[in-house]
């Protein structure tokens, strides 16, 4: 009996231990659409605010980053799979989501292209 008591609490331990990680807010959102993303001190931007394609869509989500909260509002933020650098991050609301691109890198492409 002592056993199986143990058993269920490391389980326990362990659901409320990857719940803290899962639901750790990473960063802040801005902007009236919610078009400005603050993580880990890099500052994003909307793919539509960016001025130019991002060559990543929502079938490229990666692993689960964090969330961000805004009032009543819960964010998920996942990193993009095949971007090492972190340049892009796909950000999630219900059945919602976007691309975000570095703003310092966004300005550059707009640079290039101008």
């Amino acid at each position: 009996m002592k056993k199986r008591i143990w058993i269920l609490v490391a389980l326990l331990l362990v659901v409320l231990l990857w719940a803290a990680w899962y639901f750790r807010p990473v960063g802040t959102v801005e902007g009236p659409e919610w078009n400005i993303l603050h993580v880990d001190g890099v500052t994003y931007v909307c793919e539509s605010s960016a001025g130019f394609d991002i060559p990543y869509d929502r079938s490229d989500r990666g692993m689960h980053i964090g969330i961000i909260r805004s009032g009543d509002y819960i964010f998920h933020i996942y990193k993009v799979k095949g971007d090492p650098h972190r340049n892009y991050l796909y950000w999630a609301w219900e059945w919602e989501g976007d691309m975000y691109v570095r703003e310092d890198l966004a300005d550059a492409m707009k640079e290039q292209e101008g």
